[in-house]
């Protein structure tokens, strides 16, 4: 597993609950990586492959810079993944990137999920 947040202060919370995990979880069974990079850096510099992404970027991200985001994330997934953004209920529907497809839209007052699929 691995965490990705610019925010310091987020990413140490991300590392302090990783920790609690981590002691619960049986001896080897699970791994959490904690990284405070942004986004695009991060995928720009990962071969790794993902089978469930959740994306909640700052609401005040703009349209253009998610689908960047997205666009970079496309090859990394695998075939059955599952990806999930979170936005603002006010904000438009993303403009899925080739290679992406909607799946399920659901309204929890001000947010907004989607859940999207590789195509």
């Amino acid at each position: 597993m691995t965490l990705v947040d610019l925010s310091a202060q987020a990413a140490k919370s991300c590392r302090s609950n990783a920790a609690l995990v981590l002691k619960a979880a049986p001896k080897g069974s699970l791994a959490i990586e904690v990284t405070g990079a942004p986004v695009q850096a991060f995928l720009t510099g990962s071969a790794a492959e993902w089978d469930l992404v959740f994306l909640d970027p700052p609401y005040e991200l703009g349209a253009a810079e998610l689908v960047r985001n997205l666009e970079q994330l496309v090859p990394r997934i695998s075939a059955d993944a599952v990806v999930v953004i979170e936005r603002s209920s006010r904000d438009p529907e993303p403009a899925w990137p080739d290679g992406l497809e909607l799946e399920k839209r659901k309204d929890y007052g001000d947010t907004t999920l989607w859940w999207i699929r590789p195509r």
